[in-house]
């Protein structure tokens, strides 16, 4: 696997990172899924603009986001959707993160979510206000 900028990153923050395409079946739904866990206390960091819908399944300590960078951080959900942005973001990791992302394609955002992908620009929110309870479902067979 190539080593990216990302990775740089992640592994000076003293965590793991893991990356794998979405399965066959799924590969017009899901770009990718990736995981990291995170044993050291993390700061804030930058994530630039993205047309991707990101469905955030976090473990352990909070993971917090914002929309635009320089504004206050606020605590997502366990299961938590992340929206596309138009600028640039930040986000925050405890000491003690396991999280797992998936990333929706165009497609997957209209069959999994049943919205269009501009519904969600700028506005993340709990998963369980887009799918209801299946969202808690789904985070613990995850966390299992």
């Amino acid at each position: 696997m190539k080593k990216t900028a990302t990775d740089e990153f992640l592994s000076d923050q003293g965590g793991q990172h893991w990356f794998a395409p979405a399965s066959a079946w799924l590969s017009n739904l899901v770009v990718c899924y990736v995981a990291r866990q995170s044993l050291g206390h993390c700061e804030r960091f930058s994530v630039f603009p993205s047309a991707r819908v990101e469905l955030l399944f976090n473990f352990g300590s909070p993971y917090k986001s914002n929309s635009l960078a320089g504004q206050a951080l606020r605590t997502l959900n366990s299961a938590s959707l992340l929206a596309p942005r138009v600028a640039l973001s930040e986000h925050q990791c405890g000491p003690h993160t396991d999280w797992f992302l998936v990333q929706l394609t165009v497609s997957g955002c209209q069959t999994l979510l049943g919205s269009c992908l501009g519904d969600f620009l700028q506005r993340d929110c709990s998963l369980r206000d887009v799918i209801g309870v299946s969202a808690d479902e789904l985070y613990e067979r995850i966390a299992g």
